[in-house]
């Protein structure tokens, strides 16, 4: 998405967890990775309640610590919309917004098949399957706004030949 909008004219920054930046626009964060020896000895260490806040798995420990690590550029940059696939840097970035550390809007990309009760919290859902949005409404999830982009496929590639 942060290329589309870069190709359209929009200016954009693209924060990500590794690999190098090929753009000027990308940024990447320092965090713990997933399967890494440092995140393999955290959850070792930290006690089996650190679910709770957001360090309870592989994961969860890559999400939270790649947010932690950003917050403080994303409060001073103050940006209109940050948009997000990750659920657990959605939410810790909806609790920031919330008591007020930012004002930016925080639109999940709902596409890891988190259950309703969690999805409903935030203001602003892209769901990436129709299916989705309409179990959304089914469920009684109205609120906020919500709308549906789905993962872009290539039409040449897959035009149904093989």
């Amino acid at each position: 998405m942060a290329y589309a909008l870069k190709d359209k004219g929009v200016k954009v920054t693209l924060y990500k967890g590794s690999g190098a930046c090929r753009n000027g626009f990308e940024k990447v964060v320092p965090c713990v990775r997933c399967n890494s020896k440092l995140s393999k000895v955290l959850l070792k260490i930290l006690p089996k309640c650190s679910w709770h806040f957001g360090m309870g798995s592989d994961f969860q420990l890559q999400q939270t610590s790649f947010t932690l690590n950003i917050l403080p550029e994303l409060i001073l940059k103050r940006f209109n919309i940050i948009h997000t696939k990750d659920p657990d840097v959605a939410n810790i970035l909806r609790i920031a917004n919330r008591i007020g550390l930012m004002k930016s809007k925080v639109i999940l990309a709902h596409g890891t098949e988190e259950p309703l009760d969690f999805i409903k919290k935030f203001p602003y859902l892209q769901h990436l399957a129709p299916s989705h949005l309409e179990e959304a409404k089914i469920a009684g999830l109205n609120g906020g706004r919500q709308f549906v982009i789905p993962n872009f496929v290539d039409i040449d590639q897959f035009n149904g030949e093989i």
